[in-house]
C-alpha cells in the first residue's frame, strides 16, 4: 500500500481511536450517568496531573534560569577582576616607562647643555683669536 504522507495515516488512526471510544461507551456495562462521572473524574485527574507537570516544569525552568544567571554573574565578576588586574599592571608598567623616559630625558638635556656650553666656549675663543680692530677702509668714499 502506497502512502502519500503521514497525515492520512495519523488521521485514520485518530478516527479509529474515536470510533473505538464511542463503541466502548455504547457497550459499557455501567449506566450513562456513571460512565459520564467516570469520564469527568478521568478528565479532572488528567487536568490536575497536567497542571502539576506544568508547575514542575516551570519550577525547573526557573531554577535552571537562576543557576544560569548565577554562573553568568560569577563569570562576569571573574572577567571584571581579571580586567582590573591587567589594567593595574598596565598602569604600573606605564609609570615605570615614564620614569625611565623622564630620567633619560634629564640625562639627554644635561648632555645637550654641556655640549652647547662647550660649543659656545669654542665659538667665544675663536672670536677672540680672530678679532681685528675695525677701521674704515680708504677705498670707500666719505659720506656726503
Amino acid at each position: 500500500m502506497e502512502r502519500d504522507n503521514g497525515f492520512g495515516f495519523l488521521s485514520a488512526f485518530a478516527l479509529g481511536g474515536i470510533a473505538g471510544a464511542a463503541l466502548a461507551l455504547l457497550y459499557a456495562p455501567r449506566r450513562g450517568d456513571e460512565t459520564r462521572q467516570i469520564v469527568r473524574d478521568g478528565i479532572k485527574r488528567g487536568t490536575n496531573l497536567g497542571r502539576e507537570k506544568l508547575q514542575q516544569s516551570a519550577d525547573m525552568a526557573r531554577d535552571r534560569l537562576q543557576q544560569g544567571a548565577d554562573i553568568a554573574r560569577e563569570k562576569f565578576q571573574q572577567g571584571a577582576d581579571i580586567a582590573r588586574e591587567k589594567l593595574q599592571q598596565g598602569v604600573e608598567y606605564g609609570r615605570g616607562v615614564a620614569q625611565k623616559v623622564a630620567g633619560r630625558t634629564e640625562e639627554l638635556a644635561d648632555e645637550a647643555m654641556a655640549f652647547a656650553e662647550s660649543q659656545a666656549a669654542d665659538v667665544a675663543s675663536f672670536g677672540e683669536r680672530r678679532r681685528k680692530p675695525r677701521t674704515l677702509a680708504q677705498d670707500f668714499p666719505e659720506p656726503v
